[in-house]
Formats: structure tokens, C-alpha cells, sequence
């Protein structure tokens, strides 16, 4: 005994080689939603394609552009406009503009003194950056856009002080940001109380006299000198063997720093 059965099938053939190109644009800003992808396919005859970017949404066209895309990886694919033979093209990348080039440049070598200025000058990030300073507290001005140069000064009531300067740069709504800390020093112009000079007891003689007697900012380290070159590290330094003369008395911070003079002796 014999029986048949059948059915008829229809064979399509794939419509992967249909697109012919998928070009992304990618945002111009940061975090910002203006990508897109546009999609060149060229279908079989008499065939509708349709394609989808997220395997959810589909549009139908042989040139569809997907709009309002972020940054983000995206796969294409397509298929026939009855949902058959599904395939993926393959990907495209879309990316945020790169951050921009935040770095600080100053003229500042070593610490810094309360009646010495530094200048800040912001590396070029490019056309359309904008550049915001923040010069940390005690700052004169405290704050500045633009990319310089700034002149700033500074005042503290320490002996020394650290002060953060801060440089944010945006551009195309990327954010990058620098920052460096500096030490601010007080003047030890004060901190003589006096300077007191023995004259030579004879004509050409070398046995004069200076005695200094200072009060340093707490915990400071401070030296004197009479000539710019010798230097004595004390509170209350006596330059001996001196001969007729007029002796500039200066003094700095122990590291260098700060030197001011503080009056002559005859």
C-alpha cells in the first residue's frame, strides 16, 4: 500500500551581500546624542529589505540612516521585510570627541614668596576650548578663564602655606582638568629686631662689628649674611673682624628662599 504526501518550500538566497556600504558619523560633543549610521544596500531583484541597528527596531529602505545615536558600538543587520533569512553585516563604532589637553605651565621655580608673583599658562587645546583657573586660596585674582598667561600673587599669615591651583578645560563639552600644588612663604622681612654695629677700635682697623638679633616665623630656619656671598645660619648671628665700612644686612629662609634685605650698618 503506498501513500504520498508534499509540500512546496521557497529558497531564498541570502541577502548578505546586499549592503554595500555602513558608514558611521560619530557625536561632535561629548555624552551627546547626534551619531548616526547610514546603510547602503543594493537587494536582490524585486526583493524589500529592511534593517535594524539593535536587532529591535527595523526600517525599511535600501538607504536607511539611523539618527540620534551616542557613542557606542552598533550591529548592523538585515533581513527580508517578511522577517526571513536574518543576517548581520557587520559593526560600527561611533566615539566621543577625545578629551582635550589639560596641562598647567608656570614660570614658578622652587617655593614661592609673599611679594613675588608666578604666571600660569594653559597648553593650547585647541579651537573652541575654553580654559577656567582656580589659583587656590590666598590668591590674587583667585580665579580666571582663558588661556593665559595669568599673573597671580599670594599673601599667608604662615610661614609657609600649600596652595592647589586647579585648570579645567572643556571643549566640545569634554572635560579634562590639571592641577599643581605650590608653597607659598611668608617674608621674613619682620623678623629682625635689630642690627647693631661696633665700630673698629683703631683707623684701618678690622675689628669691627655687626650683631644681628631676628625672630623667625614659627618654626622657620633663618640666615644672614653682610656681603651676599657668606651666609650664617642663626637667630642672632655676630659678623666679627670688620673693617670700616657700610655692610648690607641681608637674610632668607636656610633653603634659599626669600631673600630680603633688611637695612645697612656703618
Amino acid at each position: 500500500c503506498v501513500s504520498t504526501d508534499s509540500e512546496d518550500i521557497t529558497v531564498r538566497t541570502l541577502p548578505t551581500g546586499a549592503v554595500t556600504s555602513a558608514v558611521g558619523s560619530d557625536p561632535t560633543t561629548c555624552s551627546g546624542s547626534d551619531g548616526s549610521i547610514s546603510v547602503t544596500a543594493t537587494p536582490p531583484d524585486g526583493a524589500c529589505l529592511e534593517f535594524s541597528i539593535d536587532g529591535t527596531n527595523w526600517v525599511e529602505s535600501n538607504s536607511p540612516v539611523f539618527n540620534n545615536l551616542p557613542e557606542g558600538t552598533y550591529v548592523v543587520r538585515g533581513r527580508y521585510c517578511d522577517s526571513d533569512c536574518e543576517r548581520i553585516y557587520g559593526s560600527v563604532t561611533l566615539s566621543d570627541p577625545a578629551d582635550p589637553t589639560a596641562e598647567i605651565d608656570s614660570d614658578l621655580v622652587g617655593n614661592l614668596c609673599t611679594d613675588e608673583s608666578v604666571t600660569y599658562t594653559a597648553t593650547d587645546a585647541g579651537s573652541g576650548a575654553t580654559y577656567a583657573w582656580s589659583f587656590g586660596a590666598d590668591a590674587t585674582p583667585s580665579t580666571a578663564s582663558g588661556i593665559g598667561p595669568h599673573t597671580v600673587n599670594y599673601s599667608t599669615n604662615s610661614a609657609a602655606s600649600t596652595n592647589t591651583i586647579t585648570l579645567t578645560v572643556t571643549r566640545f563639552e569634554c572635560v579634562s582638568t590639571d592641577s599643581e600644588n605650590i608653597t607659598v612663604r611668608t617674608l621674613p622681612t619682620g623678623a629682625v629686631t635689630s642690627a647693631v654695629g661696633s665700630d673698629p677700635t683703631t683707623c684701618s682697623g678690622s675689628d669691627g662689628s655687626i650683631s644681628v638679633t631676628a625672630t623667625p616665623p614659627a618654626g622657620a630656619c633663618l640666615e644672614f649674611s653682610i656681603d651676599g656671598t657668606n651666609w650664617v645660619e642663626s637667630n642672632s648671628p655676630v659678623f666679627n673682624n670688620l673693617p670700616e665700612g657700610t655692610y648690607v644686612v641681608r637674610g632668607r629662609y636656610c633653603d634659599s628662599d626669600c631673600e630680603r634685605i633688611y637695612g645697612s650698618v656703618t
